[in-house]
């Protein structure tokens, strides 16, 4: 079985694989990013190299990707190749998140690497450079397509899965995913922790007494819930509720 994880960027997906790769036993402790298929990824390889990669690989297998409901950005051909690829032998899980902790996330993340990055609530009013089909949406604008899009999907090969939901009902999560995938969980359930610098010896003592797995995430920040508060000012807040406050209704965060 092949498990594609996809989720607009800081939501939550290398927590996700994490969990699913270290509860459940015949899952492949590696994964593949599938947007390296993407014409304009540093690593780009093509159907043929993945189909070579994903060959090697025994078990269950992870694909990671933050391509949309509708496959962009990637081209036609591609597009195609994956959605045979998941129809064949697949199941999608989509993780999301309350979007205002997406954007303070994805800014601190992107600051790390850009220079002039401006301040935060201009950059949520920056054009969305993630995704060619969608290049004319700000970076609200485009989260909220990218959420609203697989959050509409009715197939049943499709589980979404709230960020919140798996930091505070960890239990519950596992046993829907668990029930999604047809897969039992390990009888020692292993959570996944994000570290930093501060109290290293205090953190790793904790893991190896509770079973606690690192994250695997890329640079990751804070990982908790309503870190938002610390960052959005009245107008920030008004800017997103315009552009996005129909879906965060949908979803439950207002």
């Amino acid at each position: 079985m092949l498990i594609l994880i996809c989720s607009h960027r800081r939501s939550g997906t290398h927590w996700l694989i994490d969990v699913i790769r270290h509860n459940f036993p015949g899952v492949n402790k590696n994964f593949i990013n599938i947007d390296r298929l993407m014409e304009e990824h540093k690593e780009r390889i093509s159907i043929y190299e993945l189909e070579e990669m994903i060959g090697k690989e025994a078990g269950h297998l992870i694909l990671k990707s933050h391509m949309t409901s509708d496959f962009t950005p990637f081209l036609e051909e591609k597009k195609n190749f994956i959605r045979d690829l998941i129809d064949r032998d697949g199941k999608i899980i989509y993780v999301y998140r309350d979007g205002r902790d997406v954007m303070v996330s994805l800014y601190f993340y992107m600051k790390r690497f850009t220079d002039n990055l401006p301040e935060f609530p201009d950059f949520m009013r920056m054009q969305n450079d993630f995704d060619q089909f969608y290049c004319k949406l700000n970076r609200v604008e485009y989260w909220k397509r990218h959420v609203w899009g697989w959050i509409d999907q009715k197939d049943s090969n499709v589980l979404k899965i709230s960020y919140e939901k798996l930091y505070i009902n960890f239990t519950e999560c596992l046993n829907e995913l668990s029930a999604f995938l047809n897969l039992q969980t390990n009888k020692k359930v292993k959570k996944i922790v994000f570290y930093n610098k501060k109290k290293r010896f205090d953190k790793i003592k904790y893991r190896l007494l509770h079973g606690e797995v690192k994250s695997s995430a890329i640079l990751p920040r804070k990982g908790i819930v309503g870190d938002w508060k610390n960052h959005f000012s009245d107008s920030a807040l008004e800017f997103f509720k315009d552009n996005a406050g129909d879906l965060m209704e949908k979803l439950g965060y207002y």
